[in-house]
């Protein structure tokens, strides 16, 4: 005698549905995953690249004026956000002045790195180039909280 546990129509609808609902359910919490990652990289990164865009033009000033100890107050003033790790600004290869966090050696994973052209008032001249390691603390913080909420 065969098992009748199974063979009923609406048995296999039943179980059908729940395959064809957890599958869909695990598609859009993967698209979720993806779509919030890739949105989070994105508001961090815009974030280290106005820093680097607000910072240029005075960085560029004080090059081009030779003002080379406002360089350095300029990026110790920056060091202070608790996002930004490392300031480095070189002139033809050779660094003018280069600030490090005290988070920098214990920052884990692989932080924000923007590398700006600093260009010389009213030209378009390269006169140096500004490079700003952002901490990548608050992306993994935004990642964790979301997928938490989406999770629950």
């Amino acid at each position: 005698m065969q098992n009748k546990k199974y063979k009923s129509l609406s048995t296999k609808i039943v179980i059908s549905i729940t395959i064809v609902s957890l599958t869909i359910l695990l598609i859009v919490f993967a698209v979720f995953d993806r779509v919030n990652t890739k949105s989070f990289y994105t508001i961090e990164m815009e974030k280290a690249n106005l820093i680097a865009d607000t910072i240029e033009p005075l960085l560029a000033l004080d090059i081009y004026l030779g003002l080379h100890d406002k360089t350095e107050q300029l990026t110790h003033k920056l060091i202070e956000n608790k996002n930004i790790l490392l300031v480095r600004v070189t002139q033809g290869g050779k660094i003018l002045n280069e600030t490090k966090s005290p988070a920098f050696e214990s920052d884990e994973g692989s932080p924000f790195v923007v590398t700006k052209k600093i260009l010389q008032p009213n030209s378009d001249k390269m006169i140096g180039q500004l490079e700003l390691v952002y901490s990548n603390r608050n992306y993994k913080e935004l990642q964790d909280k979301y997928m938490k909420i989406t999770l629950l």
